[in-house]
């Protein structure tokens, strides 16, 4: 009953049912549901009447639609407008988009083809730097660049991979120089220590990376009692965990032993047992024993007294134990 009272109030007003002819005349409508039937009853009122009925009408219940048909049309007119005028704004857009990243791609390929095919930034000079043990031609021989190749035509990190598997080559860098010429910076692996093998050596440097095979011993500390064997000693290779773990500690006795300039009189380091690290001095004729490398600069220190102090004498230097705990060091000659 509700919904029927409020339907009845609702009040229709349409612009072409004013009546020309006297302008303070309006037709009104007026649609009742009366048990679910709408009955539609269509009044002529003066403006009079209906301002003398006004009182009558509660405007907290009332709808009242008043519809302008022309004012309706005219605004679906300009919304259908402005949705066409904005379509083609949009393709318009995206087809210039589109048309100048096509553009864009052309210029990049034509520009491509014209670097590579253009004899121009052919190959004419290919220059090394940085290099002491291996040879410039060694070197250019390992990247794959010829001469009269063409200076775009090759691919840097391939290059930079076929120079770094030369063992002695720790890094590369590439640089072109217009129209033709290649630079190659190389920084090298230097050799640390070697290793004694039955019929050679193999030089070695802090990372323990294998460098060369060599008849020749240089002058730099043997690593004795390592575990690597001799198969896997390739050019280029690591040695094993075993042996690498080793070397820290080998690098640090080095280091203390230059500390206190005595590096150079280290002949060989042996490693077999890592609670006893040992050197040998072959100038002095003496065996060192530093046990597993702890508190090694003090070490290091005593070791220089006591070559200072039987200096000429063959024997054996102990100074494997806990210095501090009170261990001191000592020396017993010997023939060695």
């Amino acid at each position: 009953m509700e919904e029927e009272k409020q339907f009845a109030k609702m009040l229709y007003f349409e612009e072409d049912e004013i009546n020309k002819e006297n302008t303070r005349k309006k037709q009104v409508f007026i649609t009742k549901r009366i048990n679910g039937e709408e009955k539609h009853n269509k009044k002529r009122e003066t403006k009079e009447v209906k301002e003398e009925k006004r009182d009558i009408f509660n405007f907290d219940d009332e709808i009242i639609i008043v519809q302008n048909k022309k004012v309706k049309q005219t605004e679906e007119k300009a919304n259908v407008r402005k949705k066409v005028s904005k379509k083609p704004k949009k393709k318009k857009k995206k087809s210039k988009a589109i048309v100048k990243i096509i553009t864009i791609i052309i210029l990049i390929i034509v520009a491509a083809i014209i670097l590579l095919v253009t004899p121009i930034f052919n190959i004419t000079q290919i220059t090394v730097t940085g290099n002491e043990q291996v040879s410039n031609e060694r070197i250019i021989s390992s990247s794959g660049l010829k001469k009269g190749d063409n200076i775009f035509n090759n691919i840097k990190k391939r290059v930079i991979t076929n120079i770094e598997e030369e063992p002695f080559i720790e890094s590369v860098e590439i640089t072109r120089k217009l129209p033709g010429t290649i630079q190659i910076k190389v920084t090298e692996r230097t050799i640390d220590y070697q290793l004694k093998l039955i019929n050679g050596y193999i030089y070695i440097n802090k990372q323990g990376y294998i460098l060369e095979k060599s008849e020749t011993k240089v002058n730099l500390p043997i690593i004795e009692g390592f575990s690597t064997k001799e198969e896997e000693l390739i050019n280029g290779k690591r040695l094993n965990q075993n042996d690498l773990l080793s070397l820290n500690t080998i690098i640090k006795i080095t280091d203390a032993a230059k500390n206190v300039e005595i590096d150079d009189k280290i002949t060989s380091i042996n490693i077999e047992n890592k609670e006893e690290y040992t050197l040998y001095i072959e100038t002095e004729n003496k065996i060192i024993y530093i046990g597993d490398g702890s508190n090694i600069q003090n070490k290091m220190l005593y070791i220089k007294t006591i070559l200072e102090k039987e200096k000429g004498k063959s024997g054996r230097i102990f100074i494997n134990g806990d210095l501090n705990k009170g261990f001191k060091p000592y020396f017993r000659e010997e023939e060695i």
